[in-house]
């Protein structure tokens, strides 16, 4: 049997949860907007790397120690110029990157038997995959002003962010065209293949 004390803070507790009212996000103030959109992001970058992010980014680095190398035990007049940066430091490792990752990008979810509830959640399925595809895309261009500023204090002076927008937009076509080719052929083999070709 309920005491008079407890029988007021159970009705005290069911009347604040029934006076509960959830925000729309558009209602919601701006720092937790930025939390809810890192949480998200976060999540999704989760999903898109699977647990194999410290290995691209060793690939990444042993690439650029490779090239650094190199670039360092030429002559000063044959070492790499700024017009060499671009296609070598830049768009190479990027567009890699973006296939790898859009064509794994169903794939992984085909594997986790978890497309089917992709396509059948409760809001458009649309949202899901452009939030998955904005996290991807963030963390390209996230990846290129990080190169670009590498570039800049390891192999010649370059325009940073110019330079970062200009690896970019072909890895972000790429990717584009990796993931438009892995849905069409239901294969993500031949999606990485035609579009590195």
């Amino acid at each position: 049997m309920l005491t008079k004390t407890e029988s007021s803070l159970s009705s005290i507790q069911s009347s604040r949860h029934s006076n509960i009212r959830y925000l729309r996000f558009a209602e919601l103030a701006l720092r937790a907007k930025l939390a809810i959109a890192w949480e998200i992001f976060r999540l999704q970058a989760r999903i898109i790397f699977s647990h194999k992010f410290l290995w691209f980014m060793a690939g990444l680095l042993i690439y650029w120690i490779v090239v650094y190398a190199i670039n360092y035990n030429q002559e000063m007049l044959d070492r790499m110029s700024v017009e060499e940066v671009l296609p070598l430091l830049l768009q190479m490792p990027l567009s890699a990157l973006a296939i790898y990752l859009n064509m794994q990008l169903i794939t992984s979810e085909k594997d986790n038997r978890t497309l089917e509830v992709m396509f059948t959640t409760a809001g458009s399925r649309y949202k899901v995959w452009l939030l998955r595809l904005g996290a991807l895309n963030a963390i390209l261009l996230i990846l290129a002003v990080a190169l670009s500023t590498l570039a800049f204090f390891t192999i010649t002076e370059v325009p940073i962010l110019p330079l970062a927008v200009h690896g970019f937009v072909p890895a972000f076509f790429v990717g584009a065209m990796t993931l438009y080719f892995a849905i069409k052929f239901r294969s993500s083999l031949a999606a990485g293949m035609v579009s590195a070709g």
